[in-house]
């Protein structure tokens, strides 16, 4: 209950990142989320040191290729989002074939997965920004990562040590948002 409530999402990322163990570790929690059918439909690219900036090379392209009168301001913002923080985890839906869970609970399933990811590394003492956006559905983005044109791009990560936290969330029930029925 700690980690869910008192989880928030930092505003500035630095070193150190996560161990290999401590990674292996979130990633085995990542795993461990609902998953209709056990068809593990998730995926995990991990993204640290030089091969950050190779993923900015990437994001610009396929910004160029999504609005060629991009300008180079432009180009060069979208080329240093991954070097905002150490270490970068892709959280991807490789859709399985299944007559059981058709691709929408496939995504929950890796939707879960990536909230199991996200306060496993919190509860080990590192922030971690889950970001999605226009890059998440490019279609360059997702080939460029290995991906088919299919999978789809759930999470990107932005994993390292708050240097700044974002605002604290208080957990307080809306209860607005619940019904009982029946």
């Amino acid at each position: 209950m700690k980690a869910l409530f008192d989880r928030i999402t930092p505003l500035q990322l630095r070193d150190p990142i996560p161990s290999k163990s401590q990674l292996d570790m979130a990633i085995a929690a990542a795993q461990a989320a609902p998953d209709h059918g056990r068809l593990r439909p998730w995926r995990f690219i991990v993204i640290e040191g030089d091969a950050r900036q190779k993923f900015g090379d990437l994001m610009a392209q396929a910004l160029q290729v999504r609005d060629p009168a991009a300008t180079a301001e432009q180009l060069e913002k979208e080329a240093a989002k991954p070097l905002r923080a150490p270490l970068i985890v892709v959280i991807a839906c490789a859709e399985q074939v299944s007559p059981k869970a058709p691709l929408e609970e496939q995504i929950m399933a890796v939707s879960a997965a990536a909230q199991n990811f996200q306060l496993a590394l919190h509860d080990m003492g590192f922030g971690c920004q889950w970001k999605s956006g226009v890059a998440a559905r490019d279609a360059v983005v997702k080939q460029g990562l290995g991906l088919a044109p299919a999978d789809s791009i759930v999470a990107i990560m932005y994993i390292g040590t708050i240097e700044k936290a974002g605002p604290e969330r208080s957990p307080v029930l809306d209860a607005s948002k619940v019904v009982y029925w029946g």
